[in-house]
């Protein structure tokens, strides 16, 4: 409980810093010709399934905020659809009326954020992470939020003492803590084809050896 109180006490002082920002763009009468974009690179987990820091795959370590505001975007629109960082780039630079270099693959969110009913950009948007130890890639379908994990390189004490499988499914919508792993082979086929070639490679689910 102590680090998610020192975490909230972070996020005061961000909130009071960031709002003389606000001020300050308001007071040289430039905010509203301005877009404030807002995000993280990672979560902390702060107790999450026993665990602290960043660079594992649960939904508290890589869900991460976004907010976007001012010109071309739509006041007050929430979207609820899984998007990717990376596409920040390619966002503010349609905003700003820039074009995009030559072969930036980034995609804009400008159309998902003009209005309060736009489609993401991306049917599915994935993140990893390379530990000296093992490696996991994250893949996420953004129509249905079901979220496949592969756990590659891993031995299989580690496995056994997170109780993680190499190969998991979930649906981060009906079960937000990640704790029940869905048998769905379709769903998994299906997010198992944007993963790296070679990883995880197996047709069955909670593989744990």
């Amino acid at each position: 409980m102590n680090e998610r109180c020192q975490y909230a006490a972070v996020l005061e002082s961000l909130d009071a810093h960031f709002g003389k920002l606000v001020e300050e763009l308001r007071t040289q009468k430039v905010l509203e010709r301005t877009i404030v974009a807002f995000s993280s690179d990672h979560g902390e987990m702060l107790g999450d399934h026993n665990r602290e820091g960043k660079g594992v795959q649960w939904q508290a370590s890589i869900q991460v905020p976004l907010i976007i505001a001012g010109p071309g975007v739509a006041a007050g629109a929430v979207h609820l659809q899984p998007v990717s960082t990376p596409d920040l780039a390619a966002t503010l630079l349609e905003l700003a009326g820039i074009a995009r270099p030559s072969g930036m693959t980034a995609m804009s969110l400008v159309p998902m954020l003009a209005s309060d009913t736009g489609e993401a950009a991306r049917s599915w948007v994935s993140t990893g992470f390379n530990h000296p130890d093992y490696k996991w890639r994250a893949v996420v379908e953004v129509r249905t939020k079901l979220k496949l994990v592969c756990i590659k390189d891993a031995p299989v004490e580690y496995l056994k003492q997170y109780n993680l499988s190499r190969l998991a499914l979930y649906d981060i919508t009906a079960d937000a803590a990640e704790v029940n792993p869905l048998n769905d082979t379709a769903a998994t086929e299906r997010l198992q084809a944007q993963l790296p070639e070679g990883w995880c490679a197996v047709r069955r689910l909670g593989a744990k050896g």
